[in-house]
């Protein structure tokens, strides 16, 4: 795979829906780390975002939004529970979170066999989602 395919999936990206996100880019720790190309670890995010779209459905204007503020602010599921549980959230976060259904509307887990079936689709050229 050379360069980034069409297949990106940018809501999905790690650094829209993880805490603790690393300090280093992907490439420095690709170098430090040294056992597979960065394409290779492109390709396994591009595919885990097409999983989630597979499973879930593409994510709707709220959830973007949401997630990029949680990108932004640098918290994860559990902190979004606790600000809305504290009633600490932006306003129009709290609104779009209740209007997608709630903290558990934002969660887009694959199960590694959902995520497998969409890398074997992927190389084979069958059309995902």
């Amino acid at each position: 795979m050379k360069g980034r395919s069409a297949l990106r999936c940018p809501a999905a990206e790690p650094t829209t829906l993880m805490s603790n996100q690393p300090e280093k880019p992907i490439e420095e720790i690709v170098r430090e780390v040294g056992r597979y190309p960065l394409d290779a670890y492109h390709f396994v995010q591009e595919c885990i975002g097409l999983a989630a779209e597979r499973v879930h459905g593409p994510m709707s204007a709220d959830q973007t939004a949401i997630a990029h503020w949680m990108a932004k602010n640098k918290i994860g599921p559990e902190e979004l529970i606790q600000q809305r549980e504290g009633d600490e959230l932006p306003a129009e976060i709290a609104e779009a979170l209740e209007r997608v259904g709630g903290p558990s509307s934002m969660n887009r887990h694959v199960t590694g066999q959902e995520l497998c079936w969409v890398i074997r689709d992927v190389a084979l050229g069958v059309p995902v989602p």
